[in-house]
């Protein structure tokens, strides 16, 4: 098996499927192709010495608002059950994982949804490449649709709150 062909072709066929490479990158444990898929980044990731590749769709949430809003629904603990068994019931699918990402501190920063292909096998095909692409950027778009509704509601619901709790104008009663 020549995996310099393997890369190669890899190349061609999300050439051939309109996508873009933004990022070739290479170390001693991984071969990593980033590339554009729509507005969407995705990363095809081959460990080394293995015999497949991964597809994955990351979505890191980097926006310390967005973060602190999350870390004080997590900190309820119904909330916190309920904020999880949704997210991972719009993450789940039965073509692809999903991996949930903590802080070191434990808090929580985003996902990624992940699809194995096994492009070192000869029937791999440029239709399992791009249902593969499709099918994590389909799942991670409902993640991330997902947090922006829940972040959206508890920012509404916090300015509500804020608004409320305002003393009323001057002059507006008397």
């Amino acid at each position: 098996m020549n995996i310099e062909k393997i890369r190669n072709q890899i190349k061609e066929m999300i050439a051939d499927t309109g996508r873009e490479i933004l990022r070739e990158f290479e170390n001693e444990d991984y071969w990593i192709l980033t590339i554009k898929h729509g507005s969407y980044i995705v990363n095809l990731i081959h460990p080394k010495r293995s015999k497949y590749m991964v597809v994955e769709f990351p979505f890191r949430i980097d926006d310390e608002k967005v973060l602190a809003i999350i870390k004080n629904i997590l900190q309820d603990p119904v909330k916190g059950g309920q904020f999880f068994f949704s997210l991972k019931s719009a993450i789940s699918s039965p073509t692809t994982a999903y991996r949930l990402h903590h802080a070191q501190d434990g808090a929580f920063m985003g996902f990624s949804i992940l699809k194995r292909i096994f492009p070192f096998h000869g029937n791999f095909t440029i239709r399992d490449l791009d249902e593969s692409i499709q099918a994590v950027v389909s799942i991670g778009v409902l993640g991330s649709t997902f947090l922006s509704l829940i972040i959206g509601v508890k920012e509404l619901e916090q300015r509500i709150i804020e608004e409320t709790q305002k003393p009323p104008p001057d002059g507006m009663y008397g």
